[in-house]
């Protein structure tokens, strides 16, 4: 049960309400919609951030900087000397590409690894895969082969 201040404010509230919806009308050439009119501004670029809500309160830029943590670094240096793209190329007609277990399997086949050679391999756009390895010299031996041909596929490999 609600107490008699709150239960007054209440319905004070819901009345208004509904005075407002009544008394509205629809805005029309004669009526139109109140021109939205921005606060002056006091010369600093913090309080056009501050409200980021309206297009029209925001900074007219046409880039945007953010600036990189520690952990967009380390993943940055982890793919630039680990990473590597594979493609297939020469498909033969009819023969479609060869899906990401035929190269997981065709690479490890062709370098003499085991299964326990970390080795992430994920489709990756506009190439078929993106490579990752956790060992520099294993990257740097499939850059340096460019171009490998196992079990009648040939791939080939960039930075």
């Amino acid at each position: 049960m609600l107490p008699p201040q709150v239960k007054q404010a209440t319905s004070s509230a819901v009345g208004s309400k509904a005075k407002q919806s009544a008394n509205h009308t629809p805005y029309n050439s004669k009526n139109p919609p109140p021109k939205h009119q921005s606060p002056p501004s006091t010369g600093s670029r913090r309080s056009d951030f501050a409200s980021m809500g309206s297009a029209t309160r925001r900074p007219l830029e046409d880039s945007c900087f953010i600036s990189a943590t520690g952990k967009i670094d380390g993943k940055v240096e982890r793919f630039s000397n680990l990473s590597f793209l594979a493609w297939e190329v020469d498909v033969p007609a009819g023969k479609g590409k060869s899906d990401l277990s035929h190269f997981v399997d065709d690479f490890r086949i062709f370098f003499g690894l085991n299964c326990l050679t970390h080795l992430q391999v994920t489709s990756y756009f506009p190439k078929d895969f993106l490579c990752t390895v956790s060992d520099p010299a294993l990257r740097e031996a499939a850059l340096e082969a460019r171009t490998i041909v196992v079990n009648g596929r040939t791939y080939t490999f960039r930075p």
